[in-house]
């Protein structure tokens, strides 16, 4: 596993070359074999944040591909008018919620609506 993990790391060295860490995207075999060689240092009993540093890849990097839908922005659809605001209660703001749990408030659907448009 060691010497696994030594020939991913100077491949990764190649292929970067002399470019500073982030300026060229990992390929998709070596995305897999990050999280393959992960994986067989996590059955060893390292924690993530360890076998992330060993194979020399942050732990938030190893996350995000290995739930590659849960980075970003999600598509969302607005909700019909469910009738509160004709019911009498009193419906004052727009909760936008991201998939990472964030919340924004905003006064309207309307702005609610150009929020989402400016953010692509």
């Amino acid at each position: 596993m060691d010497k696994e993990i030594e020939v991913f790391r100077n491949e990764v060295l190649r292929w970067r070359g002399t470019r500073r860490q982030g300026a060229r995207p990992y390929t998709s075999a070596m995305k897999a074999k990050a999280l393959e060689l992960t994986a067989g240092l996590r059955s060893r009993g390292l924690t993530v944040e360890s076998a992330a540093k060993q194979v020399g890849i942050s732990a938030a990097t190893l996350y995000a591909w290995k739930m590659p839908g849960r980075a970003g922005l999600l598509a969302v659809r607005l909700a019909p008018d469910t009738g509160l605001a004709r019911s009498g209660v009193a419906v004052s703001t727009v909760q936008l919620v991201s998939p990472r749990g964030y919340r924004v408030e905003v006064p309207d659907l309307t702005t609610a609506v150009a929020l989402l448009r400016e953010l692509g």
